[in-house]
């Protein structure tokens, strides 16, 4: 079972923006949990944004969070969405994830 959604748009001040790709979601065994993490860097600063989303098999969101590092680079912010979002799974127990 797969989840798709047609298209993504975007509304940015007056402009309405449309993109042309479909977005795709396989979900976790129906034993396991999904964690998705994403991260940001605005360059020639030191901060990054990190977030994760957890969810189960329908696609029900179980947890998500935000937070904002301080970080030297992009990989430094994708390492720490990784980390945070290992370390979240283990204090939630949630054992058997999917990435």
């Amino acid at each position: 079972m797969s989840i798709r959604a047609p298209m993504a748009t975007f509304e940015w001040k007056d402009k309405v923006c449309q993109a042309d790709y479909s977005i795709k979601w396989n979900p976790p065994t129906p034993e396991s949990i999904m964690l998705n993490t994403d991260a940001t860097f605005r360059s020639g600063t030191e901060h990054g944004t990190i977030a994760e989303i957890f969810k189960d098999c329908t696609g029900a969101w179980l947890l998500g969070f935000i937070n904002q590092v301080s970080v030297s680079d992009p990989l430094e912010v994708e390492i720490h969405a990784l980390l945070f979002g290992l370390s979240i799974a283990l204090e939630y127990t949630f054992l058997t994830l999917e990435m």
